[in-house]
């Protein structure tokens, strides 16, 4: 959507910047999610003697 508005020149280079940060925001927030689900699996497999 911010891209679009600024190839069409209604939004600004500090919206673009802006929604960049925020996708790499929430890449980091996915792949902190995964990693501790990883870890809630593995302390599982753990407690229940699977591992």
């Amino acid at each position: 959507q911010t891209k679009k508005k600024f190839e069409a020149g209604t939004g600004s280079n500090t919206e673009i910047s802006a929604a960049q940060a925020d996708l790499v925001s929430a890449q980091n927030n996915f792949m902190n999610a995964l990693y501790t689900a990883l870890i809630a699996k593995v302390d599982l497999l753990k407690a229940t003697g699977k591992l």
